[in-house]
């Protein structure tokens, strides 16, 4: 929990079930004022307190009074949502097999009905939050408005069904999709459209079942991209809803762009607990890759007011 010092400024105090100091990664909040570290992998009970601790992102939730449960922390279904694109996914998992997956569809204000989506994907397959276990939420890149309402939504759950909370890049998720059928060593290029005549997008490699990054998540024109798959010069898979913002310029020798209507385009929420078991958990904290269009405006104006 938080606890204001004589400065004002906010410090965290450690969960007692959270990692020992010797144990601990260092974080820093998204505020980059509160000092944070990441916890182990809470015990096999769940917490019925709804008071949180935010440790950089990371969350895990005071203790309360203790409710065992009769079956493993395991074999609770966990919960997964991605926001970054117009078309939200939801997906129920339990042990290593998607239980229920949904895409809603991509129209102006799908997010906001996200919580309304949450419900019917648990109704359908007779479920209730209460039977959730953990959530994994994609943290981006992606549109802003998308990724908050989804962090939000998913820190919320968390918050109240005592559960924790982990991150997963919507990239990673995408790429997964991306380099199905892919040849071993071959690039798997996950797109999303980011307005302003950019995308969003990661370079990675094929190794085994998994992915090997070899480009970061950024923000950069088609033009810019087609650059560095020339300059690695192997074959490239290429998929998600930028390859229709790009206008072409992804197009060339030894590139296989999946096909507009293909199910691998889309951002599934179940990818994102297959990266979180693969070892690629996250804060729970947006990844912007680029500033947002109210601190680009903002400059804009300091620029011309100053000239």
């Amino acid at each position: 929990m938080s606890t204001p010092t004589a400065s004002g400024v906010p410090t965290t105090r450690r969960p007692s079930f959270c990692a020992t100091p010797s144990a601990m990664t260092p974080w820093r909040s998204s505020s980059g004022r509160t000092p944070s570290s990441t916890p182990f992998r809470p015990p096999a009970w769940r917490w019925n307190c709804v008071t949180g601790a935010a440790t950089g992102g990371w969350y895990c939730w005071t203790p309360g009074t203790r409710t065992l449960v009769p079956t493993s922390a395991v074999s609770l279904p966990t919960f997964a949502l991605d926001t970054s694109t117009a078309s939200p996914s939801l997906a129920l998992v339990r042990d290593e097999e998607p239980v229920a997956e949904l895409w809603l569809s991509p129209e102006p204000g799908a997010g906001r009905r996200v919580m309304e989506a949450v419900h019917g994907l648990l109704t359908s397959v007779g479920a209730s939050a209460d039977d959730i276990g953990e959530i994994v939420v994609g943290v981006g890149p992606g549109g802003f408005t998308g990724l908050r309402i989804g962090l939000a939504t998913a820190l919320g759950l968390g918050q109240a069904l005592g559960v924790p909370v982990t991150g997963a890049s919507s990239l990673e998720a995408l790429g997964l999709s991306v380099g199905e059928g892919a040849p071993e060593g071959a690039l798997v290029v996950p797109v999303l459209d980011a307005r302003r005549r950019e995308l969003f997008a990661a370079v990675y490699r094929t190794a085994g079942s998994g992915l090997v990054e070899v480009a970061p998540p950024q923000a950069l024109a088609p033009a810019q991209l087609a650059a560095l798959l020339d300059e690695l010069a192997a074959p490239a898979w290429i998929g998600g809803d930028g390859v229709a913002a790009s206008g072409g310029a992804l197009e060339g020798p030894g590139r296989h762009i999946l096909p507009l209507r293909s199910r691998g385009n889309r951002v599934s929420a179940a990818a994102l607990v297959a990266r979180v078991r693969a070892g690629a958990g996250l804060p729970a904290r947006p990844v912007y890759a680029r500033l947002p269009d109210a601190e680009v405006n903002r400059r804009r104006a300091v620029a011309a007011a100053e000239a």
